[in-house]
């Protein structure tokens, strides 16, 4: 289960990507980072950003 992470680990992602996500969807990765929404149409997962924070978080999202 991934853990809730740090706004730096997303700005990295951005910056590697050269993309900007919306400050929303930012917001609740930052809580949650990771999740699936899912309807009788579409399964959306999203997967988490990297966390290099600790070796857990490394071994957890491997």
């Amino acid at each position: 289960m991934p853990f809730p992470i740090e706004e730096k680990y997303i700005e990295e992602t951005e910056k590697k990507l050269d993309v900007k996500f919306p400050d929303s969807y930012k917001q609740n990765m930052k809580s949650i980072n990771g999740g699936e929404i899912e309807n009788e149409d579409i399964h959306w997962i999203f997967y988490p950003f990297f966390d290099k924070s600790s070796k857990k978080r490394i071994y957890n999202e491997i």
